[in-house]
């Protein structure tokens, strides 16, 4: 009786895969991974921009809401979260350290004072891989909801790096209190 696991018996069949096939698998999958792999960065990059943004326009509408309900002025500036609850607002237009909503007593365009802690509704913290470029550094709302300033208010949410088309957004606050957002095409 010979033995039955020779190479000479055929009904045996190699199981599994050999070094020739996994390496051109393995090939395969880094050049995929190779072209896929910028691509994936920028949907990332888009995404963080848009999260940015919306969390913003989530921050803009919450201040107008309060605004009407408190029946007082609310604003939402600029200011820096990182240390825990702001005592004033940032008047550089510095909204890439965050932002804080507050209970007002200014009713005018005037930038707002120092804040008091008790009046702070809510802050917001900026994400570090954004930038954001902005024509004001407050917007501040009527009791009735609409923007106590002269002309509407521009913010751009941009990666802080390598900014691709239609990566950017915009969001507008306009005279009567409405936020719109925009995908730009161009990344300024």
């Amino acid at each position: 009786m010979g033995n039955r696991f020779t190479a000479s018996n055929p009904t045996m069949r190699q199981r599994g895969f050999g070094l020739i096939e996994l390496i051109v698998t393995i090939s395969i999958a880094a050049i995929l991974l190779a072209v896929a792999l910028p691509n994936f960065r920028d949907i990332i990059n888009g995404n963080r921009s848009q999260s940015q943004a919306n969390d913003f326009v989530a921050a803009i509408n919450l201040a107008r809401n309060e605004a009407i309900s408190r029946n007082r002025p609310v604003t939402i500036c600029a200011a820096d979260t990182g240390s825990g609850t702001p005592t004033a607002c940032d008047t550089a237009s510095d909204w890439n350290q965050g932002w804080m909503i507050f209970v007002d007593t200014v009713i005018s365009t005037a930038d707002p004072g120092a804040v008091v802690a008790t009046s702070v509704l809510r802050t917001g913290v900026a994400n570090p891989a954004i930038d954001v470029d902005a024509t004001t550094s407050f917007v501040r709302f009527s009791s009735r909801g609409e923007v106590l300033a002269s002309a509407e208010r521009t913010l751009t949410f941009k990666p802080a790096s390598n900014c691709k088309p239609n990566q950017a957004r915009t969001v507008t606050i306009g005279l009567i209190g409405r936020v719109g957002t925009q995908r730009l095409d161009t990344c300024p």
